[in-house]
């Protein structure tokens, strides 16, 4: 598996600041939509700075 900046983005869906701070700490509730029944999927949430991507979260789903 890889994941890049210039992947297709998909039902995914993330409520979060626009902005942190180093050290900051949120919640972020995700809605993962429209996927396939008892099947796993992957997925990521980048972390971008000025610079550009600064890491990723991946996200492992078994949907029911």
């Amino acid at each position: 598996w890889s994941f890049g900046v210039n992947d297709q983005p998909g039902n995914l869906s993330i409520t979060g600041p626009v902005n942190v701070t180093d050290g900051d700490r949120s919640d972020l509730p995700f809605d993962w939509s429209q996927l396939t029944p008892n099947t796993r999927f992957l997925g990521a949430i980048s972390h971008t700075t000025p610079n550009g991507l600064y890491g990723l979260t991946i996200l492992n789903v078994d949907s029911p």
